[in-house]
């Protein structure tokens, strides 16, 4: 099959254990995945993604399906803030930093120098902006982050804003009201990349039959549960892997920009 041919051997032996198949042969192996492959249809790129990023095969996943995202939704957050920072982010962190904040101690710590500089930025958000441009490409939100961080409580909430920390919450109502209808066809694909694990959403499944708005709200609360920490950014995150950009953006603007 197509989307098996650049499978290593290591590969076969690890994924046809991950799905619980058990035959001796390679052969036997490729034969198995071939039929899951089969009778997972439409589906079976994701699938294989997402199981080959559990056991660690990252390049092989990404070559499969391109919009799979490294590892899970941990990593995925990472990424986020691994990204260089926008010019509307670095609007929103300064509209978040506190009046009483002590802007030369944030000058200090984003490497200006009021002493020899003539056009020093005397703002926040000027300050903030000097910085991205002296950095460019490598001007990494996670940099920033530290940066507020070591700058003192000040400059908290723009930190967390910036991790994405600092948004409200996800709860079962909010997550229904923003995404349940528009993201119900997908509810499987989403599920995959909030987590949720492969035999839950197969139950889920199974006992929804083709009631996909029952099949979302089981699967959200299901998310809720298990993951410690569940946050906005990691919903729109999901949702823009599947390519559902749009509705990611709504999320983003709506809940990740407090």
């Amino acid at each position: 099959m197509e989307l098996l041919k650049d499978f290593s051997v290591e590969a076969f032996v690890q994924l046809s254990t991950t799905l619980e198949m058990n035959p001796k042969t390679i052969r036997d192996k490729y034969v198995a995945l071939c039929q899951w492959s089969c009778k997972m249809g439409s589906q079976a790129r994701s699938h294989l993604a997402y199981h080959l990023g559990r056991i660690g095969q990252h390049d092989l996943a990404q070559r499969i399906d391109i919009g799979y995202y490294p590892k899970h939704a941990e990593v995925r957050e990472q990424a986020h803030v691994y990204s260089v920072v926008t010019d509307e982010e670095l609007v929103n962190c300064a509209r978040h930093i506190d009046s009483g904040a002590d802007l030369s101690l944030l000058a200090a710590h984003l490497g200006i120098s009021t002493d020899t500089a003539t056009n020093t930025p005397t703002n926040a958000l000027g300050m903030l902006k000097w910085w991205k441009q002296q950095h460019t490409t490598q001007a990494y939100k996670k940099k920033l982050i530290n940066i507020f961080t070591s700058s003192g409580s000040c400059f908290e909430k723009a930190s967390r804003l910036l991790s994405g920390d600092g948004a409200e919450k996800p709860n079962m109502k909010t997550v229904m009201q923003s995404i349940g209808d528009e993201c119900a066809p997908k509810w499987y694909d989403l599920g995959l990349q909030l987590d949720v694990p492969d035999i839950t959403l197969r139950i889920i499944e199974k006992d929804c039959q083709n009631n996909c708005k029952d099949a979302i709200r089981k699967m959200i609360q299901e998310w809720l549960h298990l993951c410690s920490k569940p946050t906005w950014r990691t919903v729109a995150l999901s949702l823009r892997t599947i390519h559902m950009d749009s509705l990611a953006n709504d999320v983003e603007r709506k809940y990740c920009q407090q």
